[in-house]
């Protein structure tokens, strides 16, 4: 008849192994799930995240096999992830300190400066610096590329970022020019009416007195007052019609004004 000690510790050696064999399999369920886990994050570009799925396979618990394949794919995918480090100057070249959000997320005071890994493709970089205007700024990041400088140029706050200057007020433009001409359309005018008068007054009163056997000279006198009439009537008309619509344009108002450049 054997002891119960001997039952005892035969169920407690049971219970053990039991317990190992159950660890066993949770640990090998949770590596195969990295193992794919890691996978399918590589596939989507999320390569910070596939490469800590990865190490998570790599653990002395799991299968040799397992082990193999996330350490490989590991290695691979951080030869693939690019890096960046964000450097903050002012305007001056200086280098300055600041607040610095990648994709919302603070970086910590010890990753100032330092490189940071990111996944391929678009990313926001804001930065909150005393004394300047916060920045923000988009890059893409590329695959493969390793410790890309990004400059970030802060802005003093007595400067606004982007903003244009002042539009220069429009000056008034000067009405001499059109009153030179509307004045020249004028005494045009005046000498036609006067040329014009003048010729009338002789062709009647040599109609009268001597036509038509008046002298030449007489009739040379009637035709050059009619062609100075003539001339002073076209002249002054288009003087005043060229003065009148220069006026009218200045007095337009513009629809835009041009910035002072």
């Amino acid at each position: 008849m054997r002891s119960p000690l001997i039952f005892t510790a035969s169920a407690i050696a049971f219970a053990g192994a039991a317990r190992t064999a159950r660890a066993d399999q949770s640990a090998t369920a949770a590596c195969m799930e990295a193992h794919a886990e890691g996978q399918r994050a590589e596939q989507r570009g999320e390569l910070n995240a596939a490469t800590q799925r990865y190490a998570s396979c790599t653990l002395a618990a799991c299968p040799s096999a397992i082990r193999r394949d996330c350490t490989e794919w590991r290695e691979r995918a951080l030869r693939t992830m690019p890096t960046i480090i964000i450097r903050l100057r002012d305007s001056s070249g200086r280098d300055r300190a600041g607040r610095v959000f990648l994709d919302d997320v603070p970086l910590s005071a010890e990753q100032a400066g330092r490189a940071v890994s990111v996944d391929p493709g678009q990313h926001r970089i804001r930065v909150e610096a005393e004394d300047s205007n916060p920045t923000d700024m988009a890059i893409v990041a590329v695959e493969r590329e390793q410790d890309r400088v990004v400059d970030v140029v802060l802005r003093s706050r007595e400067t606004p970022p982007d903003h244009p200057p002042p539009a220069r007020p429009r000056e008034q433009p000067s009405p001499i020019g059109p009153l030179v001409l509307l004045g020249i359309g004028a005494v045009g005018v005046g000498i036609f009416t006067v040329a014009a008068i003048d010729a009338n007054a002789k062709y009647d009163h040599y109609e009268k007195a001597c036509m038509p056997t008046c002298a030449p000279k007489d009739v040379d006198t009637i035709r050059t007052r009619y062609v100075i009439a003539d001339v002073a009537l076209i002249v002054g008309l288009a003087a005043a019609a060229t003065g009148g619509g220069w006026l009218f344009l200045q007095s337009r108002p513009r629809t835009s004004q041009t910035a002072w450049r």
